[in-house]
This record gives structure tokens, sequence and C-alpha cells, in this order.
């Protein structure tokens, strides 16, 4: 049954007649789409940094169930799965590690202060999305001190007309997922609902996973006043299938993550004053032994991470451009009995009848920046900095200047020198185990990073050329010599990191100037080469990083309303793993994949089949945990106007 289905896959993609889709003509245009590349959002086409963004259009047509796929096909992002379809993943950018990014819902950040793992816990589904942006490179001057290599904000979905959705999916490994949304509103007040369920058996033993995502989004408009709100919870029990230790397979963890935040704007003549406040709840419980446990396991571990904030952004427009100012305020609190200091006590784990806590940790930070942006006849220079105070660290403060100047507007070409900074986690400063050895007298690491390259816009073409380095200091990693057996978390001194990265978007039909089967091709590679100041030590992440990343992706039209989407995607990592059998020292081998969707869409209808690793190939992108062979899902849904 299973070649059947992808054999009829493979066979309608293949189907080239001469028949035509009465839809316009596709145009590759960015340029209304505003991003924040800077203090003061921009218009995408005058962005003097390189940004990828993720359209609706493309969520709905890429082979991919959860946010963490959608990352997969942006150049420069490197995403190891330990669990399939959102289940866990760890996110690096420009050969950075999983902690070294900043991610935000609508503006808002939702970093988990315990450990990078835990930063995509979040119940956001594509369907609720509007568009992805992704900041290549350091971003600690625009989005505070954790953008260290990057920054990710997800722009969820917000509409004026009534409307419902309702969607199953259905798949191999008792795969369900069910979603249902509501979008109700007027001019002034928007209000988005969504729920979704995810269940599976797993793709093999201890990979089963089952997730409940709740996600609200609403906004106001009275006078000169806009308010935005959103809130979330999100509740994932899921096999962790040799996650954190090859030595136990039987591990297992259950996370629930509930968030809120509130932000309310406002112009007053040439002034613009914006105002938000925010709290996220992690809790995790994480099992080494999900059956059977030996007599020497005492416990589960248990946290609770509570991070609450509020920030104050002013922008003033003038005839010497665009000045931004403002404040932040986050504060980042542990309870765990493994993390943080010992309390002296013991607090009762709400909800779980073996659980306390015991030990415990907060700390405070306190951020002010500035930014001005110079507007010429055909460039724009914007320069600024971030300072940011924790007691523990003292004073750091991180400048940065972009430049872009557009010889046309078909071709602008851009130059950006930025610093950046991260705080280690709670898991690098506590964190103890048989095999583990924390270190809570590490500090910051800092980075210095320039980057240079083109932009280029056309109707059948737009793309961007990069050309990347970053002399990163303090660089924070697990390590341990070769005949060693334990793990320890250590400043590993500098790591100096260059690379490449481009991409291009091509409508062939813009070219022809007809209707063509085959719509659009995007392209994109990445690069990246680093020179390591550390000898004779294993790296368990920093130095393990994507050094050569291509991806192809072909929309094509079938017939009528059935099109489909062929993605490929080429990765070859730098770095070794110890394989759990041998106990051998292997380097990672690259590999091919190739994904498949078909989509059918009539009216509201919508039908589709996806097949993702449609070749079955084997292969290991952390460590010893085998990824998914091929998979394939099927589903519909249904979009209605009342």
């Amino acid at each position: 049954m299973t070649k059947a289905i992808l054999f009829a896959i493979l066979f309608l993609l293949s189907y080239n007649q001469n028949i035509f889709s009465e839809k316009s003509l596709d145009t590759l245009y960015l340029d209304e789409i505003t991003v924040s590349a800077r203090r003061a959002p921009t218009v995408y086409s005058e962005a003097s940094r390189v940004i990828h963004v993720i359209e609706k259009k493309d969520i709905e047509r890429l082979p991919a169930q959860s946010i963490n796929c959608l990352l997969e096909h942006v150049p420069g992002i490197d995403i190891r799965h330990r669990g399939a379809i959102g289940v866990q993943s760890d996110i690096s950018i420009r050969g950075g590690t999983f902690d070294q990014y900043q991610i935000l819902i609508n503006g808002i950040k939702i970093n988990d202060p315990q450990t990078g793992h835990h930063n995509l816990n979040i119940p956001i589904d594509p369907i609720d999305i509007e568009r992805i942006e992704v900041l290549s490179g350091p971003g600690s001057r625009i989005f505070g001190a954790n953008a260290f290599s990057g920054a990710i904000n997800i722009i969820t979905v917000s509409k004026e007309d009534p409307s419902a959705t309702a969607s199953i999916t259905a798949g191999e490994h008792g795969l369900f997922v069910g979603k249902a949304t509501l979008s109700t509103g007027t001019e002034n007040l928007n209000s988005y609902l969504s729920y979704n369920h995810k269940t599976s058996n797993g793709y093999m033993e201890n990979t089963d996973f089952d997730i409940h995502n709740l996600f609200w989004h609403g906004n106001a408009k009275r006078g000169e006043f806009i308010f935005d709100a959103q809130a979330g919870y999100q509740n994932k029990a899921f096999g962790a299938n040799s996650f954190y230790s090859v030595r136990f397979p039987e591990q297992f963890e259950h996370t629930r993550n509930t968030f809120a935040s509130i932000n309310a704007e406002t112009n007053y003549n040439n002034l613009n004053i914006s105002t938000s406040a925010y709290w996220r709840q992690h809790n995790d419980r994480f099992e080494l032994f999900r059956n059977e446990k030996p007599e020497w396991y005492e416990t589960h571990n248990y946290h609770q991470t509570n991070v609450y904030g509020s920030e104050i952004n002013s922008k003033f427009n003038s005839d010497l451009g665009i000045t931004t100012f403002g404040i932040e305020f986050r504060s980042e609190n542990i309870k765990s009995n493994v993390l943080g200091y010992p309390t002296g006590d013991s607090l009762k784990v709400r909800g779980e009848s073996e659980g306390w806590f015991t030990h415990a940790k907060n700390r405070n930070n306190i951020g002010v920046f500035a930014e001005h942006s110079f507007y010429f006849d055909n460039s724009i220079l914007s320069t600024g900095a971030f300072c940011h105070y924790n007691k523990n660290y003292d004073f750091n403060w991180y400048p940065g200047i972009d430049y872009v100047y557009m010889f046309s507007k078909h071709f602008h070409w851009f130059a950006s020198y930025n610093n950046s900074m991260r705080l280690p986690t709670f898991t690098e400063l506590f964190y103890q185990a048989p095999d583990h050895e924390a270190n809570p007298d590490i500090i910051p690491e800092k980075a210095a990073s320039s980057e240079t390259g083109i932009k280029f816009f056309h109707n059948f073409l737009t793309g961007q050329l990069g050309i990347f380095y970053r002399n990163a200091e303090n660089i924070i990693d697990w390590v341990k010599e070769e005949n060693d057996t334990i793990w320890q978390s250590k400043n590993i001194t500098n790591i100096k990191t260059a690379g490449i990265e481009t991409s291009a978007n091509i409508s062939l039909q813009n070219i022809f100037n007809r209707e063509l089967p085959f719509k659009t091709v995007r392209l994109s590679y990445s690069y990246i080469d680093s020179d390591k100041n550390v000898e004779s030590v294993i790296s368990k992440y920093a130095l393990d990083f994507l050094k050569h990343k291509f991806t192809a992706g072909i929309e094509y039209d079938i017939i009528n309303d059935l099109s489909g989407f062929l993605n490929f995607r080429y990765n070859e990592r730098n770095g070794e793993y110890i394989e759990f059998e041998s106990g051998n020292i292997k380097p990672y081998k690259a590999f091919w994949l190739i994904d498949i969707k078909l989509q059918y869409q009539y009216s509201g209808l919508t039908i589709f089949a996806e097949a993702t690793n449609i070749f079955d190939v084997d292969y290991v992108d952390f460590g010893n945990i085998y990824q998914p062979g091929r998979w394939l899902k099927t589903g519909l849904s249904y979009n209605f106007s009342f």
C-alpha cells in the first residue's frame, strides 16, 4: 500500500500535459512586507541585513507539519531533530549553537532560560502563521542579549473577515493531526483562536508523542491607540529515545508551556510609543527511565521556569531620519530539584505526585537601547547600541552599524558590523549528572560580526548573496577529552566563523510571460567554516555545524486545481559523534533528502498528500539518534466564511 501511494505521487508529479492554470502570473516582489531588521521596522527591500521570509503561500505548499520542519527550508539554518513533527529540535543559525538565537512570537521574546532545547515548545502550528522572518547574523542590537547569531520572529494570522477552518491529517506510524481555527473581526476588533492535536505511535521504539496546542491572538483599535494581546498553552508528552544520552534509550519527557502578552501602541505627532508586557511559564518533567527503574534511580528531574518582562519602545521621525530608543526589563526564574542553588526546603511540584522543588535561581536583566537611521537619496545608514546589565556580569554594551546603497530599484548593496552576546542557560550553569558536570562560573559569550552582500529584485527573479565573518569569544559548550567519561560545561575560548549564504527565487512564468506547468524554482546554498582554538577535545554542540547546505524547491501545476511541490535538501555536517555500539568516534555522513507534496484546491476545500524522505534514506543528524525514513501523510481542510 505504501509503495502504491508513493508511485502515484511520483507519477502525478511527472505528468506533464499542455494544460495551463487560469491563475494570474506570480511576481516575487517582497517590497511591501515590513520586517524587523532594525529597531524601527522597515520594508524588506530597504533592509540592510540578510532577512529570509517564509510567507503564507510558502507555508501552505511546503511538506511541513511543524515550525521546526518549515525552518529546514531556510538557507543558513541548521535544524537538528531529536523527535519528529515538532517534538523537539535544536536550531542553529550560521554555525551557532542551539542556545544562540532569539525566538519571538509577534515581536515578544519567548526564549527558555533553562535550555535552548525548549525554545520551540510553543503552541503555534503552521496553520496559525502569516509569515516567519529570519534575521541571519547578530541581533543583540535589535532583539537584546540572546540574539547572538540570529533571530526568528513568528507573525501569526490576523483576519478581519469572519471565517473558520477545520483540518485533519493521517499518516504512517499512527499519525493523526486535527486542527480547528476561528477568526472573528471588524475593522477595529479582530480575534483569532486555534486548537490542534498531534499524536503518533512513533517511527521507532519510544518515539511516540501526544501534543495539544491552544493559541489566541487579538487586536483592537480605539482612537489613536492600538492594542494587541496573545496567549497560548501547550501540553506535550513524548518518548525521548536517546535524546540526551544513548546509554538510556527509555527516556521520556512531559512539558507544559503557558505564555501571554499585551502590547499598546499610540502616535502623537511624529512620536510613536509602544509598550509591552509578557509572561511565560515552562514546566518540564524528565524521566531517565520510562518503564522499569533501577534501584539506584531516585527520582525524575522536575523544572519550572517563569519569565516575565516589559519593554518600552519610542520612535521619532524628523528631517534627520528615524530615531528609536527605549528600555526593557526581563526576569528569569527557575525552580528545580537539579538546577539552581539549594533552597534548604522542599516545595511540592503542582500536578506531580512524586515531585519536589529543592533548588532555585533567579536573575534580572535590564537593557537600554538607542538607534538612528539616516535616509539619503540612494542609501540608508543605521547605527545604534544596546546596553545590558545583569548583577552577575555587570554592564556590557553592543554597538553596531548597517548600511545599504540602492544602485537601482533592482539592485542593492549592503554592509554591516555588529556586536552580540548570550547569557549562559541554567542548565549550563548548574546541571549535574553521573556523566555531566556544569560550571556556575562560566561567563557570557561575546562576538563581533561583519557581513556584506547584494540583493536583487525583479519580477522574475529575487535573491540575495551574503558573505559573513564572526569572531566569537568565550563560547560555551559541553566538552570532554577523548578518554574522559564526564562532559563539562566550559568557555572554550575563541571560534572564528566565516561563510557564504545565497538564495534565489525564479518565476519561470514571468520569464516566458505565459502560464507554464513549472511555476517557480527556489534555490539556496550556504557554506560555513570555523577556525577553533581548541585542541584535543570532543565537542557536544559548538563544533558540530552544517558545513554545506543546499535546497531546491519546484512548484508545479499538474492539471486544473491540482499542484505539486518538490523539494530537495543536501546536508554535509562538520563534526563527529561517538557510536554507541562500538564506542568509536565517527564523522557525520552527508545525505540527500527529497520531499513531495500534492495539493488540490477547490473553493474552500484543500486535499493534500505528502511524502517526506521519499527514498527512505538512513541518516544520523544528531549523535546516535536515527531520523525517520519515508513517511506518507494525507489530509484535507475546509475553510468557510460566515
